[in-house]
């Protein structure tokens, strides 16, 4: 995989922590019940992101 490969998969997962805690955080109000029944899938997923994209 490279460099540039793992910048764009860090910050997908960046993206996705950031909008799963505003969402607890009430900062952004979502309607939509699977998403904010599932943040903490969101969360593993976007920690899984992180671990494929170390260089290990």
């Amino acid at each position: 995989m490279d460099s540039k490969t793992r910048k764009i998969l860090r910050a997908v997962s960046i993206i996705i922590v950031l909008v799963a805690v505003f969402i607890q955080l009430d900062f952004i109000k979502l309607n939509i019940p699977v998403i904010t029944e599932n943040i903490v899938w969101l969360m593993i997923i976007a920690y899984g992101l992180l671990l494929i994209t170390s260089k290990g």
